[in-house]
């Protein structure tokens, strides 16, 4: 059986560390989340996943991370307007689970729970997802921010390990011929 080539074992590394840092990177966006009490069933929370992208571009291989969440989960970092109007029974069933109870209308009604979801979700496709902090930045751009400057650092590390470890393979394969 034959060894693994050093350049394909070296990439094999430096695959596996970046599979670390999207897995750190799903956890700090997901403790982002519950962080800012945006959870009501865990289904975007639950959804937020970064895998290690591999591409080959011009014969070169680049290995990037990419982020998957609920289509929602773009809506509230970036405070989009939705094309369309927001599920109105998703809205009930958030408000159920968080206990929002429907207020009283203009004539001094109850209103039902279909009124009041229709009612946010017409604000919602009209004024779009409120921001955390009012200089629209969202929640996963302060993560990813933060993550970034984390990983830069790690990253110049890891890299150079990972090229130092390549080159001693390669002159301990060349002196052995």
């Amino acid at each position: 059986m034959s060894e693994l080539p050093s350049k394909y074992k070296a990439y094999l590394k430096l695959k596996k560390r970046m599979a670390g840092y999207a897995g750190a990177f799903t956890k700090k966006l997901r403790q982002s989340l519950a962080s800012r009490n945006n959870i009501a069933f865990g289904r975007l929370k639950d959804s937020v996943r970064t895998k290690v992208r591999d591409t080959v571009v011009n014969g070169q291989r680049i290995l990037g991370l990419e982020t998957q969440v609920l289509g929602y989960g773009q809506f509230l970092n970036k405070n989009i307007h939705p094309k369309s109007m927001p599920n109105t029974d998703a809205i009930i069933a958030w408000m159920k689970q968080k206990g929002i109870k429907p207020m009283k209308n203009k004539r001094g009604r109850f209103m039902s729970y279909r009124q009041a979801s229709y009612l946010i979700a017409r604000a919602i496709q009209k004024r779009g997802f409120a921001t955390y902090n009012k200089h629209e930045i969202g929640w996963a751009d302060i993560v990813a921010a933060e993550e970034f400057r984390r990983l830069k650092r790690r990253s110049q590390t890891d890299l150079r390990r990972a090229v130092s470890e390549l080159t001693i393979e390669i002159i301990d394969s060349v002196k052995k011929e």
